[in-house]
């Protein structure tokens, strides 16, 4: 092999196209990519790979080409190796110290789409990704009035379905749980139990004694008088003020009680408070709000939180982030449509290495509405594409496979070999063998199926070269 069929590390982000290689068979041209270009059905791309193929290094020089065409760039680092020069980064650490800066998020941010978003629909959204990523063992009835509480911490924030109070301040999780609190103090001694009893026992009455006796009639009268009394004095919920060390949290607005009033609803209550303790002390919650609508080339870097045996904040740190950046381009509407466009189809990229943290799994693999799913199929009309790396595209569902733009193959055992066989009809035993040398990929960008390409890292040796490239 002459040194002339490599290329440089540079190479593959100086120029309009990003360019992986040169092909190992044949005339040796370069194998280019750009979701911008008519020939790739859209930009979203597949990486997969056994660790220490290259994986990152290929991403890391995807996001130097991405930076170079001034495209907004939102990177989820799992491990803290995806830095790349130009960046904004926020760094989301395992443990809080009061003294020093740190960053978070706030699920309460919502999509402010007038026709699918809002409050309520953000609750249930919130509900299923509190349950799925921190608290699977959730059950139905608890997640229920999770969402509820949800639903009323914004009520009291002032924010309902009319989208004129959607730009009031956001509510906390520090407000949801004083919330919680607040209930529980209220709960301790039966109120709303006993109230909801009484109600129904003077409903029972009215039914059985229609037309009765002036003497029944006076008594169901002094009893809904005597629950009136009750439940003014029961509204002063909606105006109490509750102080710890260093809040202070008013409620201007009155809450419906209702979902609360019975002995079932008060268990299910008391039986949320290890999760909404659990919640008040994770850190992902605790600092600076991380601006989530940056444009840009961002960079969260969550490897503390999985550094520190915490996944499940960071796969739901990274959740509210994808959710995020959907919500933001699908605002603005069709990228179509769009004047002063940063490129012809796309201007905004997620990347995610060890996406296995975020893909769906399970049932959820067949859940349209899953994050992943959403971006992979919808993000393209909107502008935004994704790319991710694994170990193994059994990781990634049919609708992600179906929807990838370009995949790249890098070297990989036996087992994911009979993966890659049965997702692409095109791979076979004879190309698969191909990729066994470090740094020879299997590219697929939608223009010649797969071709076997050389990286520009690629084992020198194995492949016969002696000489060294400066370049390198």
């Amino acid at each position: 092999m002459s040194l002339e069929r490599l290329i440089s590390v540079p190479e593959m982000s100086n120029g309009d196209m990003f360019v992986f290689g040169r092909t190992l068979m044949g005339k040796h041209a370069c194998v280019e990519w750009n979701p911008d270009a008519k020939w790739m059905l859209n930009g979203n791309t597949l990486i997969g790979g056994q660790s220490g193929t290259g994986k990152t290094r290929l991403l890391k020089e995807m996001i130097r080409w991405l930076s170079s065409q001034k495209k907004t760039i939102k990177v989820i680092d799992f491990q803290g190796d995806m830095a790349v020069q130009g960046e904004t980064v926020y760094e989301i650490r395992a443990r809080y110290d009061k003294s020093e800066h740190h960053y978070a998020i706030n699920p309460f941010e919502f999509d402010k789409d007038l026709k699918n978003g809002g409050p309520t629909v953000h609750s249930a959204l919130l509900a299923d990704i509190f349950k799925k990523a921190l608290f699977p063992n959730m059950g139905p009835i608890q997640k229920q009035m999770f969402k509820q509480m949800i639903m009323d911490v914004y009520y009291i924030a002032g924010i309902t379905e009319d989208s004129t109070t959607w730009t009031q301040e956001l509510p906390t999780i520090t407000d949801l749980s004083l919330f919680h609190e607040k209930l529980l103090q209220m709960l301790g001694d039966n109120q709303l139990w006993k109230i909801n009893q009484r109600i129904n026992k003077v409903l029972k009455l009215r039914t059985e004694h229609s037309g009765g006796s002036d003497e029944i009639n006076e008594k169901i009268d002094k009893e809904i008088s005597s629950l009136c009394t009750t439940m003014v004095a029961l509204g002063d919920f909606a105006k109490h003020k509750i102080e710890d060390d260093e809040n202070e949290w008013n409620i201007d607005i009155k809450i419906n009680l209702e979902p609360y009033y019975s002995k079932k609803s008060q268990s299910k209550l008391e039986s949320l408070s290890p999760y909404i303790k659990e919640m008040s002390s994770m850190t992902i919650f605790l600092g600076e709000r991380v601006p989530l609508d940056t444009i840009g080339h961002v960079r969260f870097d969550i490897s503390g939180l999985t550094n520190a045996s915490k996944p499940s904040q960071a796969i739901f740190f990274s959740e509210l982030v994808m959710q995020a950046e959907f919500r933001r381009v699908k605002l603005r509407g069709e990228y179509s449509m769009l004047t002063n466009k940063i490129g012809k189809r796309f201007d905004t990229a997620i990347i995610v290495d060890e996406s296995k943290l975020v893909l769906p799994v399970g049932k959820e693999k067949d859940n349209p509405y899953h994050i992943a799913h959403r971006i992979n199929t919808e993000g393209r009309k909107f502008g935004l594409i994704s790319i991710s790396a694994t170990q193994s595209f059994s990781h990634y569902s049919d609708d992600i496979l179906k929807n990838a733009g370009a995949k790249i193959i890098l070297n990989c055992d036996g087992k994911e070999h009979k993966v890659l066989k049965s997702s692409y009809s095109k791979i076979n035993d004879g190309l698969l063998s191909r990729i066994s040398t470090f740094g020879i990929a299997l590219v697929d960008t939608g223009k010649n199926g797969f071709e076997t390409v050389v990286l520009p890292w690629a084992d020198k040796k194995a492949l016969g070269i002696e000489e060294v490239d400066e370049a390198f």
